[in-house]
C-alpha cells in the first residue's frame, strides 16, 4: 500500500498514475472539502488531519510501504510529521514538490516570514489582499489594525477556513471565500473591487495560480510581497510525476 498525503492539485494525477501502474493507493486529505483525488478503482480516500502518532498507526494498520507527501510546499509542519512518522514506522518517505514559479524578472519583494511580510505590507499605507491561506492570519491582522489599514483575506470556501478567519478576529466584509486557482481577470476584479494596493502571496508554484496573481498585480500596479518557501532539503524529493512513479515501482518491487 502507498499512503499519499494530498490536498493539492497534484493529488489526482499522482494517485491515478500510481493506481494505473498497479499500485494500491490510500489518499489522506486533511479536510472534508470535496477535492479530486483520482477516480481509479485502486484508490481509496480518507479525510481528517493526522498527528505524527496517528500517521504511524495508519501506516502500520494499512501495511504502508511508501509514504508520498504531496501536500502544499509551505506545509512545513506536515512535512516534518510525515518524515518522522515514516521513519518511526519503517516505511519509505518520498516528497513531491511542485517547482517554484517565481522568476528572477518578477518585480516583487521576497521575504522569509509572515511576520516580516505583514510589517512590510503595512508600510505602504494601502489596502492589502492576503492570499496565503487561513492558517497564519494573526501577524497580518495585528499589523493592519495598528497601521489603520484595510486587510482583505482570500481563503478557501470551506467551513474550516472561514471559521478560522472569524476566530482570528476578521469581520465578514474582510473575508473573500472561493475556490482557486484564479485566472488573471478574476484576480484583477478582486483588486479593483477592494481597491487593493498591496498583494501578499506565497510561492505556491504554477499549479497554485501564482503566475496569474503576479500578472494581475502587475497590470493593476499592485505591490507584491512573496513569502518564500521553507528552506528544507531532505530525502527523496521529486518534481516530476514520471520520476516519482518510477521510483515508487522500484521500491514496491523490492528493487534498488
Amino acid at each position: 500500500m502507498i499512503l499519499l498525503l494530498g490536498g493539492t492539485s497534484e493529488t489526482a494525477p499522482i494517485a491515478n498514475s500510481l493506481a494505473e501502474a498497479g499500485l494500491p493507493v490510500l489518499v489522506s486529505m486533511a479536510t472534508d472539502v470535496n477535492l479530486d483525488c483520482g477516480r481509479h478503482s485502486g484508490i481509496t480516500v480518507r479525510h481528517g488531519r493526522l498527528t505524527e502518532a496517528q500517521m504511524v498507526e495508519l501506516i502500520q494498520n494499512q501495511r504502508v510501504r511508501i509514504l508520498i507527501d504531496a501536500t502544499h510546499p509551505h506545509a512545513a509542519i506536515v512535512h516534518r510529521n510525515a518524515r518522522a512518522a515514516a521513519r518511526c514506522a519503517g516505511c519509505s518517505y518520498m516528497r513531491f514538490s511542485r517547482p517554484s514559479a517565481l522568476e528572477t524578472t518578477d518585480d516583487v519583494l521576497t521575504v522569509s516570514s509572515h511576520e516580516y511580510a505583514a510589517e512590510i505590507a503595512c508600510r505602504y499605507k494601502r489596502s492589502i489582499l492576503l492570499t496565503t491561506g487561513s492558517k497564519i492570519l494573526t501577524p497580518y491582522i495585528t499589523a493592519a489594525k495598528n497601521a489603520g489599514i484595510m486587510l482583505y483575506v482570500r481563503v478557501l470556501s470551506s467551513e474550516e477556513a472561514v471559521q478560522a478567519c472569524y476566530t482570528a478576529g476578521l469581520k465578514e466584509e474582510s473575508i473573500i471565500a472561493g475556490r482557486g486557482p484564479y485566472i488573471i481577470e478574476q484576480n484583477r476584479d478582486i483588486i479593483q473591487k477592494y481597491h487593493i494596493g498591496v498583494l501578499v502571496t506565497k510561492d505556491s508554484g504554477a499549479a497554485g495560480g501564482f503566475r496569474e496573481k503576479i500578472e494581475a498585480a502587475r497590470i493593476e500596479k499592485c505591490i507584491v510581497i512573496v513569502v518564500k518557501r521553507p528552506d528544507e532539503k531532505y530525502g527523496d524529493t521529486f518534481s516530476s510525476y514520471e520520476d516519482l512513479i518510477r521510483s515508487s515501482l522500484r521500491i514496491m518491487k523490492g528493487q534498488k
